[in-house]
């Protein structure tokens, strides 16, 4: 890149392509939201946040050692725009946008403008299994933001010899306060921090840059700061957030082998989420993928020998390692856990585009000044290629095409509301007309009718154990029913997979409405069955023992604290 090229604005081609493509981005977020309705997972982060409000603080996601910020985030959201469904994961969509910028930012700073605009393209419509998760409440998106700033700081500190060696404090501090919160947020920061830390270690051993006791000084406060929820609840906690869960048949090779097979190629846009398909068909994906991997690898070779974007690279090959290490990252499904490869993808893509075709060019004898066209026009080509592919598989994949994944789920193309969880809102108030205030339920029911509800219900599920308030409520409260999710038509072995029914828990069988009613009555209990659409509501007529039931039919003990 000449100074010339950098100097030069932007063609009005250019600058109209890049507005399609964020409309393109924002557009297939938003048909999300307003498709789509929240799940608990999702409602658990709603109810923080309306805790929050009221002065109730939890530092991690319920019922876990790890997962911060998002909810303080959505608490902020709901205090400006109100509590619902859709301003419930807004609070994501907002943190991927800011992401977005951060992303062309780095682009910028290690390439060039253009590689920055077209890296930030990249990152708005492709792959689309990140595009959705841009809509999932949760920790993941806030720490994708916070794990981009740590990249940029990190970069804007290596760097900082241009101007002052020592590296101004703000950067430090930005650096110190985004680690602490990051850290806060979850562990999968690392797959950030590790990179940066390389960066700066190494700047620091070459002296380029030199650590001054300024530095250090608006670093440290500003990453204890960051991290104080992290320390104030594990200090109280035996340090519960450094045990890493021991899962059976988990292990190193296992999850660096589903990488391999599922994560990467569906954050390459190869494979579909959920159910892992092959886009192209097996051969010809396999090939596709062969030949992107040789052309990244390539062009990562080449940075190593220029000693260019040496963060980027080693946030690329950090990636398989950290995320073979992690100990839940078999669930590949519905591509949570490559959600923070994205960005290394997409600004791997867009600089070899544009190194590429400059090489190209070059090799054409074309001087260095007219390479800019070829450049521009490959760059433009891959993000017209990338938003092809998440175009073609969203329109097999729900919630962009019709084909309901759960009880109130849209089921055609143009279906779109501004609050896409009111159905819930109905079952709701059909539960309060019953004159119930209390509920017992499946996971994926319980925690969306305490968020819709809004305070009028208190449902639990008891297994997950994700809030002991709400269990605890529900086994003092003198009337509870059980709700059980049952369309007409079907029976409840075809549902109980959903983890709707009570019980239903991995690991364990379920209760159905047949063994809750087998129980009543030989316990000489009374009930009413009523049904609410697709729904049945089981009314005890007394106060039962709903610890005895699930030990009874689900589980030897029920984890109520």
């Amino acid at each position: 890149m000449t100074p010339a090229d950098t100097r030069r604005r932007a063609h009005p081609l250019t600058t109209a392509g890049m507005v399609v493509v964020v409309c393109l981005g924002v557009g297939l977020r938003l048909w999300v939201l307003g498709r789509a309705p929240v799940t608990s997972d999702e409602a658990v982060v709603g109810l923080m946040a309306a805790n929050i409000l009221h002065g109730h603080f939890t530092a991690f996601y319920w019922g876990q050692s790890y997962g911060g910020v998002e909810p303080d985030v959505t608490a902020l959201v709901f205090l400006l725009f109100g509590q619902s469904s859709f301003t419930l994961e807004l609070t994501p969509v907002l943190m991927n946008l800011a992401a977005a910028v951060v992303v062309w930012r780095l682009g910028r700073r290690l390439f060039s403008p253009a590689v920055g605009m077209a890296a930030g393209a990249l990152f708005m419509v492709w792959p689309l299994v990140d595009v959705w998760n841009a809509t999932v409440s949760g920790f993941r998106e806030t720490a994708l933001l916070l794990g981009l700033v740590v990249l940029l700081f990190a970069q804007r500190i290596a760097d900082s010899e241009v101007t002052d060696r020592r590296g101004r404090p703000l950067d430090w501090a930005v650096l110190g306060l985004a680690v602490g919160l990051g850290w806060w947020a979850t562990p999968e920061i690392a797959y950030f921090v590790v990179p940066a830390a390389c960066v700066v270690a190494l700047a620091l051993v070459r002296r380029r840059i030199r650590l001054s006791l300024t530095g250090v000084a608006a670093f440290v406060p500003a990453a204890v700061l960051g991290d104080l929820p992290w320390l104030w609840s594990n200090f109280g906690d035996h340090f519960a957030s450094l045990h890493t869960p021991k899962v059976p048949g988990q292990s190193f090779s296992l999850h660096l082998h589903v990488f391999v097979s599922h994560a990467l190629p569906i954050s390459m846009g190869l494979q579909a989420p959920l159910s892992g398909h092959w886009v192209f068909g097996h051969l010809a994906s396999h090939v596709l993928e062969g030949l992107v991997l040789l052309a990244w690898a390539w062009w990562a070779l080449v940075l190593l020998r220029r000693g260019q974007a040496l963060i980027l690279v080693l946030y690329a090959a950090a990636y398989p390692v950290l995320y073979a290490f992690g100990p839940l990252s078999s669930d590949w499904q519905d591509g949570r856990y490559v959600v923070f490869l994205g960005p290394a993808l997409a600004l791997l893509s867009a600089s070899g585009a544009d190194a590429g075709a400059r090489w190209l060019a070059n090799r054409r004898r074309a001087g260095r000044r007219s390479a800019r066209g070829p450049a521009v026009v490959a760059m433009a080509l891959a993000v017209v290629l990338a938003s092809c592919l998440t175009l073609d598989v969203a329109r097999r994949f729900s919630p962009y095409a019709p084909g309901p994944e759960g009880p109130l789920a849209t089921d055609s193309w143009t279906s779109w509301h501004t609050d896409p969880s009111a159905g819930y809102d109905a079952l709701a108030a059909s539960v309060e007309r019953q004159g119930l205030h209390d509920l017992v339920a499946g996971y994926w029911m319980a925690y969306v009718l305490d968020f819709e509800s809004h305070g009028t219900l208190v449902a639990t599920d008891f297994l997950s154990d994700r809030y002991p308030p709400y269990a605890a409520a529900v086994l003092e409260a003198p009337h509870a029913g059980w709700l059980f999710y049952l369309p007409a038509g079907q029976t409840p072995s075809e549902v109980a997979p959903a983890l709707l029914e009570p019980g239903c828990i991995s690991g364990y069988p379920c209760i159905f409405p047949a063994e809750l009613e087998s129980w009543l009555e030989t316990q000489g209990v009374g009930y009413q069955v009523k049904r609410l659409g697709s729904f049945v509501l089981v009314v005890p007529s007394q106060p039962i023992d709903i610890v005895k039931v699930y030990n009874t039919y689900a589980v030897p003990t029920v984890p109520v604290s």
